[in-house]
């Protein structure tokens, strides 16, 4: 997103889940304005016993944070943590430009217009659209001849016994629910225009303006929700013919012939028909829970706001995601979520739509990236202190630092910031449990031998939690508080 606003400048996956406490640690303070918005100036102390690994880069940003194009820790540190060894072999990645601004934005909900440019793009001018209904009749039938075209394909040996179990267990609900399902003619005909009294389906209650109705395209059936403020907190726009989710790898999805580079294509041409205020940042697996499909995987291509050239600095945890403090309400990340696989464009899911209001600061100081260094440090070093009573040893490594843009609230405000920071990755490769050996960990796996997903996280890919620190002025932010 490009802005010409004028305004004044104000100066093992088990192993994992005991692990992601360490998310909540060294939580700062609601930031003053000053910190967010960039009146700090830069120093020049020199790191700890780090290196950089300058590869050539004529990027004036690296030059103007005295940033590597890797950071490289020049040998396994234990630090303060006795029981970890730090490894430190991470890309540095920073935005195109040399200008880093910060701005102003609000919550908004969708309008009309911007449902109607979605659902043209989608399903053309001329689409019929139908009330809500889960399934019909003519869509359970459809499941049922796709699973038994999937069990005619599969011999009589042992090793798929359980799998043709699971499809035959699924043809008998199917054909259960047929029974009352609703043929497509009984329906009726509704509009995807916004009501207020809108109920989301399946939910116990919680009105807000929105709608829920069904159409079909190239033979399969669409559901195209939308919720403004949806119990006070939830506003999203979806096009599903499935609940889809990450999963918890960045590896390829099941069975899928689609190359990551053909979805990625795909879901921004989409994209750009729709908004030009988002940039693809991510892509990675998507799977869904569909117990009457056997088509079940596909790439997740992730979209987020960039302003003027900055992306959002995406990460893995939700704002709300684990939280406990009550003063912040737990509104999702805005971005627009694309789920492609062999039969095209499958999902699309936008959420918390922003408007930018102005800009605070169109090129802000940020802290040197040696400092940067001895404050990530820290906070590593920090965060896996509860380790230490649970392994003997253990090995984390870190992959990747990127700068970017993070949706930040102000203070004793409905308002939000978009402001510089650092995410700094990280993960456990391997660990001790006392009195047992070296256990490493890889990538974790997403599917059984069936290609049943194992788990769906509803989150970002990348599973492991970052350390954020504010890039102005180096401080801590809890990303579950969003501040």
């Amino acid at each position: 997103m490009k802005i010409t606003l004028k305004t004044k400048r104000h100066t093992i996956f088990g192993i994992f889940i005991l692990c992601i406490v360490f998310l909540a640690t060294a939580c700062q303070a609601t930031p003053e304005q000053a910190a967010v918005v960039g009146k700090l100036q830069n120093t020049n102390d020199n790191s700890s016993n780090a290196t950089h690994e300058d590869t050539g880069s004529d990027s004036q940003l690296f030059q103007i944070l005295g940033a590597p194009d890797r950071w490289v820790l020049d040998k396994p540190s234990t630090s303060n943590n006795s029981h970890m060894t730090l490894n430190i072999n991470a890309e540095v990645v920073l935005p195109e430009t040399t200008e880093i601004p910060v701005v102003s934005a609000d919550l908004r909900n969708f309008t009309q217009d911007d449902i109607d440019v979605v659902k043209n793009i989608f399903f053309g001018e001329n689409a019929k659209y139908n009330e809500y209904s889960t399934e019909t009749k003519e869509n359970i039938e459809a499941h049922i001849l796709s699973i038994k075209k999937e069990l005619s394909t599969l011999d009589n040996s042992p090793e798929n016994s359980s799998y043709r179990d699971q499809l035959n267990s699924r043809i008998n609900e199917l054909e259960s629910e047929y029974i009352s399902a609703p043929s497509e003619s009984n329906l009726k005909e509704a509009e995807p225009i916004l009501q207020n009294g809108f109920v989301v389906p399946g939910s116990e209650g919680g009105e807000c303006e929105g709608f829920s109705v069904s159409t079909n395209k190239d033979g399969k059936r669409y559901i195209f929700e939308v919720a403004n403020g949806w119990l006070g907190y939830l506003t999203y726009m979806s096009i599903n013919d499935g609940d889809w989710a990450f999963t918890p790898t960045s590896g390829e999805p099941y069975n899928i012939n689609t190359t990551k580079e053909d979805a990625a294509k795909q879901a921004s041409e989409l994209v750009s028909k729709i908004t030009q205020d988002y940039e693809l940042c991510y892509v990675g697996c998507a799977a869904r829970q569909a117990k009457y499909s056997t088509d079940n995987w596909g790439w997740a291509c992730v979209f987020m706001r960039s302003i003027n050239g900055v992306p959002t600095a995406y990460a893995s945890n939700e704002i709300g995601e684990d939280m406990e403090d009550t003063n912040a309400a737990p509104v999702k990340y805005e971005k627009i979520m694309v789920v492609v696989n062999d039969n095209g464009i499958v999902s699309f899911k936008w959420e918390s739509p922003m408007t930018i209001n102005s800009i605070e600061n169109e090129s802000a100081n940020l802290v040197p990236f040696n400092e940067i260094e001895k404050l990530a440090l820290d906070a590593i070093n920090t965060d896996y202190m509860t380790q230490n009573e649970m392994y003997d040893d253990f090995t984390v490594d870190v992959t990747r630092i990127e700068l970017g843009l993070m949706r930040i609230k102000q203070p004793n405000s409905g308002a939000y910031y978009y402001s510089p920071v650092w995410n700094i990755f990280s993960k456990i490769t391997a660990a001790a449990l006392p009195g047992e050996g070296v256990e490493t960990f890889g990538e974790q796996k997403a599917y059984d031998d069936d290609g049943t997903p194992i788990r769906l996280n509803s989150g970002f890919t990348e599973v492991w939690g970052p350390v954020t620190l504010n890039a102005i002025n180096g401080s801590r932010i809890d990303r579950n508080v969003g501040y």
